[in-house]
């Protein structure tokens, strides 16, 4: 699944870096993050002894371009914690697509912030099960360029898992911390 996330997220970074309008602002860039996801409702079905609001760890890979200095689109994978109770135990993924706004606090575009709101592909495995669909997704953070081709940033972010039923984790709720290089 991670491998099939990486292409896609080259792929859309090399389609997008086409489109730069070579005015000398770097476009496009890729990145990671690394934090901590809480999981409202884990586990399968109406199970009471799922660990509900059980927290871990989370990873994302992202990239994406920005049509001009506040506005962009991007594509991201979410690889969350695994989750567990006495009848649940798996793993969740997303691969989102989402629309960026940023509003800078700096007329040097240094410190920013950003808003973000998309939609998810993601899939929940759990004892040999997987389910999938589409949800929405939807976040706030801040970002601070560094320099013209480095960013840290530091955002939350709500992915509704796409579920026509209650058999796996619905949402994650994430908090990371990241980085981003501009090419």
């Amino acid at each position: 699944m991670f491998k099939k996330a990486l292409l896609v997220t080259s792929l859309v970074s090399v389609s997008l870096s086409a489109m730069a309008d070579g005015s000398g602002w770097i476009n496009d860039y890729a990145g990671v993050a690394l934090g901590s996801a809480t999981s409202p409702n884990p586990g399968v079905g109406n199970n009471a002894n799922a660990n509900v609001g059980e927290t871990g760890s989370e990873y994302r890979v992202f990239a994406g371009h920005e049509f001009t200095q506040n506005f962009g689109i991007e594509t991201q994978y979410n690889h969350y914690h695994g989750f567990g109770g006495n009848m649940a135990d798996g793993s969740a993924h997303s691969f989102d697509l989402l629309g960026t706004g940023t509003y800078y606090f700096d007329r040097a575009n240094t410190i920013g912030l950003v808003g973000k709101a998309g939609f998810n592909y993601s899939t929940v495995g759990s004892y040999g099960l997987t389910n999938g669909g589409f949800g929405w997704v939807y976040g706030a953070g801040l970002r601070y360029n560094v320099s013209r081709q480095f960013d840290i940033r530091a955002d939350y972010q709500r992915d509704q898992l796409g579920y026509a039923n209650n058999y796996f984790s619905n949402a994650e709720n994430t908090y990371t911390i990241g980085a981003a290089y501009h090419f």
